[in-house]
């Protein structure tokens, strides 16, 4: 555990609890997820990694000699399964693996830049299906780079979805456990039409 200023001890990662085995955060808290660095009794056994890469190398560039073993369960790219799509055909959609220590973490990798631009749409369902299904069978972390836009319109779209809130109360919810939530404008819009 590291140290600060007068040796007094740094507390591990985490993430914020929305819901009961619900959780959003940054990258630090997801690699403390994935490295099993979390407090006691906080077990999370499903990511959902929401961030402009879904490789898992993104978190070792991110922290250079940190180690992630990897194993894809599948790979999901556009317009491969024959389904009409809006997205370009051979975009990657997704990845879902096992990776952390003994592969214990399900994890779905979903590629997607914080930009107004960015259809998130695309993706949202099966963000959506990941986490009920994660939830089920134990503790889903949402995360993206920082903790504040993509994780947290994922998130706004669940309280939508599962607690039929308006946008406005499922954001208002979400600021009350994290004061620095803020989804890009663009995220909102298309959130408001689901």
């Amino acid at each position: 555990m590291a140290a600060t200023s007068g040796d007094a001890p740094v507390p591990p990662a985490m993430p914020d609890l929305v819901r009961d085995h619900l959780y959003f955060g940054g990258i630090n808290d997801a690699i403390a997820a994935l490295t099993a660095s979390l407090p006691d009794g906080t077990d999370i056994t499903h990511v959902l990694s929401v961030v402009s890469s879904a490789s898992i190398s993104f978190f070792t560039d991110y922290r250079p000699g940190l180690s992630l073993p990897a194993e894809e369960v599948r790979r999901v790219v556009a317009g491969e399964d024959g389904a009409p799509s809006a997205v370009a055909p051979g975009r990657l959609m997704r990845v879902v693996e096992r990776t952390g220590e003994g592969l214990r973490v399900t994890r779905m990798a979903v590629p997607l830049r914080d930009t107004e631009e960015e259809n998130l749409l695309d993706h949202l369902e099966p963000c959506l299906d990941f986490i009920d299904e994660g939830r089920k069978a134990g503790s889903v972390l949402v995360h993206c780079f920082a903790g504040v836009s993509r994780s947290a319109t994922i998130i706004t779209a669940y309280l939508m979805r599962t607690e039929q809130k308006s946008l406005d109360e499922a954001l208002e919810s979400l600021k009350e456990i994290n004061e620095s939530v803020c989804p890009n404008d663009g995220f909102l819009d298309q959130v408001k039409i689901v």
